[in-house]
């Protein structure tokens, strides 16, 4: 065999296999989108409703193909959503519920049908429905055979809820990141499920946990995330339902209760001789273990009510009005702007910004936040905030802003008060400035109007009024005149 025909084959053998993925892929996908319908019991009595629902797991837009029944009027069509779990993943499904009511008895038969949901079809074979007078039936799920005895019993499964925090201890201003999760271990996923109103019991608990002396950083759970994790050896799926950062703005001690949870349950009848498994959910509740956090202070030092916890770092860049050749020159007199960051990890909300002090070598001008970016990544708020400075060097010479500017904050991993300087170095030249003109700072919109500061005489505005309402009078009085005379 020649090495090009070698080299076809092995071309066509990567081919094959990448389509063969693309169409596992595609199937998988069609799978998880295609609409599921499910029918209730086709075996009720007159004061009985029958069913037709179709779940998919996005939310419902749109849908046609609900088919009419004989001997039956549509009542009532009702959508829903709820979370559950699909193969260890926690999904968001959407279901509509399409209700008949019987108007006789008797049987019933229903062609096939196609109903279509947001554009995504699915098929239902024909089948017959009959209706019974009541009394004459049973539910299904509580006929026992060979007058056997029903007995539920609740499927073994190693399921917990919790909340978790951290760090056990903290300084004042460090933050410490909170979790809310079920946890189920990997082989017992299909013996739990969330109940409908999970969302509402998570924010009832939501009020009874968050701690009312920290400023939170919430994480914007929107779902539940699921994500296998270790625990004593065990692997777990963690469906975590809530997370945040808190951050303490004083000593108190802080608490977070046990709270409640319903999570569903699953229960199989023992009935030996059932042709197929009787199964049903029920509620279960499990609790949170209590939590305490302590706040020890800050060290003593002239700025500790005001300085940043955490672990940052600074950044910077400058702007001359006027740069001659490569060095950081400027002129005296001159306006020049300059940008410090503060980046890193912790309250980046609660960063102040260093406030320099107008000397005899410069003019230092009120800051603006010029720019702001929070992330919240694994158990870490981190992020960045930008102060912007107008400056102007009132003398010549070589300066090192680093001399005027800094900023002091209490690192977490060395637990010691850092400083943090400016390392930007520049030169100013030209003649002293003694006073500043306040106009070199004034750009855009207002830029050209010029002012005038020429005292005008009360007086003489008062002779300006009154020339001006005697003319108003005569205006108004030949007005009238006018107007009568047509």
């Amino acid at each position: 065999m020649s090495f090009l025909e070698k080299r076809q084959i092995y071309f066509y053998t990567i081919l094959t296999c990448f389509f063969c993925l693309m169409g596992v892929f595609q199937l998988t996908k069609l799978e998880a989108q295609t609409p599921k319908i499910r029918l209730s019991s086709q075996e009720i009595s007159t004061q009985d409703m029958f069913e037709i629902s179709v779940t998919v797991s996005e939310p419902i837009r749109n849908y046609k193909g609900f088919p009419k029944i004989d001997g039956f009027i549509q009542f009532r069509k009702d959508k829903g959503e709820r979370l559950a779990v699909l193969n260890g993943k926690a999904i968001r499904m959407s279901t509509l519920k399409v209700l008949y009511r019987p108007l006789q008895t008797g049987t019933f038969q229903v062609p096939a049908f196609k109903v279509t949901i947001n554009g995504k079809s699915v098929r239902q074979k024909g089948f017959k429905i009959t209706v019974k007078k009541e009394g004459e039936i049973q539910d299904p799920m509580l006929r026992n055979m060979n007058d056997e005895p029903i007995e539920f019993v609740e499927l073994k499964a190693d399921v917990f809820f919790d909340i978790t925090s951290n760090k056990k201890s903290v300084m004042v201003g460090e933050g410490f990141n909170v979790v809310m999760a079920i946890y189920v271990r990997k082989e017992d996923i299909d013996k739990v499920d969330f109940p409908n109103d999970l969302d509402e019991q998570i924010g009832t608990l939501l009020k009874k946990i968050k701690p009312k002396n920290c400023w939170e950083e919430n994480f914007g759970i929107m779902r539940p995330i699921d994500k296998e994790v270790i625990i004593r050896g065990k692997r777990y799926w963690q469906y975590k339902v809530f997370q945040a950062t808190f951050f303490p703005f004083n000593t108190d001690k802080i608490i977070i209760p046990s709270v409640p949870l319903d999570i569903l349950r699953v229960k199989m009848a023992r009935m030996p001789s059932a042709p197929m498994p009787i199964v049903r959910n029920v509620r279960k509740t499990y609790h949170s273990k209590e939590k305490t956090i302590t706040v020890q202070p800050l060290p003593t030092h002239p700025l500790s009510t005001e300085a940043s916890v955490g672990r940052y770092e600074l950044q910077e860049r400058i702007q001359f009005a006027k740069v001659k050749g490569k060095e950081r020159t400027t002129e005296t007199g001159k306006n020049f702007a300059y940008v410090l960051r503060i980046r890193g990890e912790g309250n980046i909300s609660a960063i102040r910004a260093p406030q320099p002090i107008s000397n005899e070598y410069f003019e230092f001008y009120p800051y603006s936040v010029a720019a702001e970016r929070i992330k919240h990544e694994q158990n870490s708020v981190y992020g960045y905030r930008d102060f912007r400075y107008n400056i102007i060097p009132k003398k010549a010479g070589k300066y090192h802003l680093g001399d005027y500017i800094s900023w002091v904050y209490f690192n977490t991993q060395t637990q010691k008060y850092d400083t943090l300087h400016s390392k930007i170095q520049f030169e100013a030249i030209g003649d002293e400035v003694a006073i500043y003109q306040a106009d070199s700072l004034q750009t855009g919109l207002y830029t050209e109007i010029k002012t005038d500061n020429q005292l005008i005489s009360i007086h003489k505005r008062s002779n300006v009024d009154l020339v001006a309402n005697v003319s108003l009078l005569i205006l108004l009085s030949l007005t009238a005149f006018l107007t009568f005379k047509k």
